[in-house]
């Protein structure tokens, strides 16, 4: 490797390969749940800050949170789906 910022990036997007090939949503949704508990959000955040030139880094910092982002929003319409279905 050429620099700890290419490690950085390639750690980053093992990551988000390993989350994206998790099929089950709620599977995912759990995983994302441990790595923030564990202060990956935070330490994207470093990162970001850390690599501000880096596009390589940044973009796995984005596709983390954009993933995470439409799992989320998935999540919430299967509770709220969920919600409704038993107040019928």
């Amino acid at each position: 490797l050429r620099s700890q910022q290419e490690l950085k990036a390639r750690l980053l997007n093992l990551l988000n390969t390993v989350l994206s090939g998790v099929e089950e949503l709620e599977a995912r949704f759990k995983l994302r749940s441990e790595l923030m508990r564990l202060q990956l959000l935070e330490v994207l955040a470093a990162l970001r800050t850390a690599c501000p030139d880096a596009a390589d880094v940044l973009d796995a910092c984005d596709r983390f949170d954009e993933e995470m982002h439409y799992d989320n929003e998935e999540m919430c319409e299967r509770l709220e789906s969920s919600i409704a279905m038993r107040q019928q």
